[in-house]
């Protein structure tokens, strides 16, 4: 378990206004760093109501560095690393926007959502904001102080991969079809939960409107032998499925079926179970040599029967 739990405090409604951030580090599945910056907005401008939610007031940050003069310091706690936040959207949105009103060069993040992680964890729940999920697990914090809330994200993660038996966080993601968030220079995407990726073949496939016999296969015969997260982090560059219906089928043996499926999803496809007319691209479980470019294939074909080993070399 590797990431680095984050939460910002602002003075306005402005994203780039900042006032307090947080980051704790963890490795191993424990706390190894914890960082609190107190910063000055610009312009130092405070409204009642943020003033109200977190107590901080223009007198507590007058004579602090503003973001740009801190971002040497910030820098090495969330790059390269898996970013996690609650509401994760406002998080990464305070982040990029700092960055970008100070005229620094934005890296790539990749993130993931304690929000979104509680609500797969412990569907059912009446509330899954940061204080009740946390109080739920008997999680005791100070809310809106920005390290006790990032302490409080970190155990979120860490309780839910407890709970799902999980060493990882993309052994987490994987469980749950959890799509990891990006954001950048290139642009920004969600952290989300994606519900098309698949889990077993149907006893048939339909292709055209007529029902076909489809080979039944087991997932847990597949011996992974891919690396997921460099995997994840070359999609964050590359799209070559961008717009594809793709479907799967066949047994495969690289790496388990469901575990392509969300592959796939990251490098642009929509995965779907059955074929049927709107189908671009099925691929086929099995290492069969591969005969051409595959990206070619896509890019000049409306229909494309592809082997387990045309679609890793693809990606």
């Amino acid at each position: 378990m590797d990431f680095t739990a984050i939460d910002f405090e602002t003075a306005n409604h402005r994203r780039d206004s900042a006032c307090q951030l947080a980051a704790v580090v963890v490795r191993g599945g424990q706390i190894v760093d914890e960082q609190k910056w107190m910063i000055r907005p610009r312009p130092l401008f405070f409204s009642p109501r943020n003033i109200e939610v977190h107590g901080i007031r223009p007198d507590d940050v007058e004579y602090e560095p503003e973001f740009g003069e801190l971002w040497e310091s910030i820098a090495p706690h969330v790059r390269g690393t898996c970013l996690v936040a609650h509401n994760a959207a406002f998080d990464i949105g305070v982040l990029m926007a700092c960055i970008r009103a100070y005229g620094h060069k934005c890296p790539e993040f990749q993130f993931t959502c304690t929000r979104l992680i509680g609500r797969a964890t412990w569907p059912g729940r009446s509330g899954y904001g940061l204080k009740p999920l946390a109080q739920s697990l008997g999680i005791s914090f100070r809310h809106h102080d920005a390290l006790e809330d990032s302490r409080a994200c970190a155990g979120i993660l860490l309780a839910a991969a407890s709970s799902a038996c999980c060493d990882s966080v993309e052994t987490l993601e994987l469980k749950y079809n959890l799509v990891r968030g990006i954001a950048g220079a290139g642009g920004y995407r969600g952290a989300t939960r994606s519900r098309r990726v698949i889990r077993k073949v149907a006893a048939e496939v339909v292709a055209d409107g007529v029902a076909e016999p489809a080979p039944r296969y087991e997932t847990r015969a597949a011996t992974p032998t891919v690396d997921l997260q460099r995997l994840f982090v070359r999609a964050q560059f590359l799209k070559p499925l961008a717009g594809k219906n793709v479907v799967f089928k066949g047994e495969w043996r690289r790496l388990p079926m469901t575990d392509a499926a969300l592959v796939a999803v990251q490098f642009g496809a929509t995965v779907h179970e059955h074929v049927t007319t709107q189908t671009h691209v099925v691929i086929v479980g099995g290492l069969v040599h591969q005969t051409s470019a595959p990206s070619e294939r896509i890019a000049s074909e409306t229909f494309l029967t592809m082997t387990e080993d045309e679609f890793m070399g693809l990606v």
